[in-house]
């Protein structure tokens, strides 16, 4: 045999390994792909002149989408996109499939991270934040869900809008715990900017007197807010979803049209794909006989 063939054999092993080691990386980037409840789907990054810092943005479009080039349709953002887009963009699908909810573009809000690097708590909650909590912030940014909510309506939407053929008539917002602690904010805030808002077992602290406005002398919004409490969510936050419960009931007049929910046996965290079916079947309710005849 010849000398070279040892140092050919080397190279050639050399180039399997370094083959072996792309592989995994190629085929993460385009996971997605494999998934057909979430794909097509896409994922983008978009550094923030609010916040500062970078987010994670996963888009599923639907099923239907390149065959129907001229429709725009409704756009789900989900708060906590880390966890609730790979949930619920696919189970969105089946909701469709099933039951009278169009299709929509499904849009997921992240950090990328559970840990360091997630700042749901600093992003979701109302202003002033704590002061341990502010001191650790960057001065040169905003902070809280004022600035937070910036983000949404100024980069966020112009991001789907710029890229994908979305109905801003038809814009819902979910959150989950903090993340509907922030939806509620948005509600009293700016409830304009969304058709649909899904607040599922808030945690109303810090600032929950915020929560208690007059809403009777705020403006019709023409948005819709669905509000839900598990009856076995955690002992405090469950109490304060009643108590603002009872105020909601007790105004002469509400902003959006409103629907609370007990949901029965519903825990804190594992309950959102109940709320968001029960949710999304009371937001497009108008549109259940034309869903019946198609099927009957």
């Amino acid at each position: 045999m010849s000398a070279r063939m040892p140092v050919r054999l080397t190279i050639l092993a050399l180039l399997a390994c370094i083959t072996a080691l792309a592989t995994p990386a190629a085929a993460q980037y385009r996971a997605l792909d494999a998934l057909p409840g979430l794909a097509p789907a896409d994922h983008h990054v978009v550094t923030s002149k609010h916040t500062g810092r970078e987010h994670q943005i996963f888009i599923r479009l639907p099923e239907k989408y390149d065959e129907e080039p001229g429709k725009h349709w409704p756009v789900v953002f989900l708060l906590d996109g880390d966890i609730l887009f790979p949930m619920l963009g696919s189970y969105h699908l089946l909701l469709h499939y099933d039951l009278p909810v169009p299709d929509a573009i499904v849009v997921g809000i992240g950090y990328g991270s559970f840990g360091e690097g997630n700042y749901r708590y600093e992003d979701y909650s109302t202003p002033p934040l704590p002061e341990d909590i502010a001191a650790a912030m960057p001065e040169e940014y905003g902070h809280g869900a004022d600035t937070y909510l910036k983000f949404i309506e100024e980069e966020v939407f112009a991001h789907v809008n710029m890229g994908y053929r979305a109905d801003p008539e038809r814009r819902i917002i979910v959150g989950q715990s903090r993340g509907a602690h922030f939806v509620l904010y948005a509600a009293r805030e700016r409830p304009e900017l969304f058709w649909g808002m899904i607040a599922s077992n808030p945690s109303l602290r810090p600032n929950t007197e915020s929560f208690y406005a007059d809403y009777a002398a705020m403006p019709d919004a023409g948005t819709n807010l669905y509000f839900s409490s598990g009856e076995n969510d955690i002992e405090r936050l469950r109490g304060e979803a009643l108590d603002l419960f009872a105020h909601l009931e007790g105004q002469e007049s509400l902003p959006w049209r409103l629907e609370m929910a007990s949901v029965p046996g519903g825990t804190h965290s594992a309950s959102i794909v109940d709320v968001y079916r029960d949710a999304m079947l009371w937001l497009f309710e108008d549109e259940a006989d034309d869903w019946k005849s198609v099927y009957e």
